[in-house]
């Protein structure tokens, strides 16, 4: 299935390592790099910014400073889902 958890959980943890790499990109440039549309971007980065994750604003997304390290805080999250399991 397109939307599964599993994918949404994958697709927004690469949206986190994008911008943990390039520190500053746009909603169009995920959308294309990922190849979904920017509304399921947008989605997405509502979610990530609320969790404190990125800052979202104005089409642009930015790397939250001194929080490198994305990949690191996803497979902290997924011990941490596997251990209350």
């Amino acid at each position: 299935m397109k939307n599964s958890l599993a994918n949404v959980q994958a697709r927004r943890a690469d949206i986190e390592r994008l911008v943990d790499r390039h520190g500053i990109t746009t909603v169009k440039g995920l959308a294309l790099r990922l190849k979904v549309s920017e509304i399921t971007i947008r989605r997405d980065l509502k979610i990530l910014h609320a969790m404190g994750r990125v800052k979202w604003h104005n089409g642009l997304v930015e790397a939250i400073a001194g929080q490198g390290g994305g990949e690191q805080r996803t497979l902290a999250v997924i011990a941490q889902r596997i251990a209350a399991a």
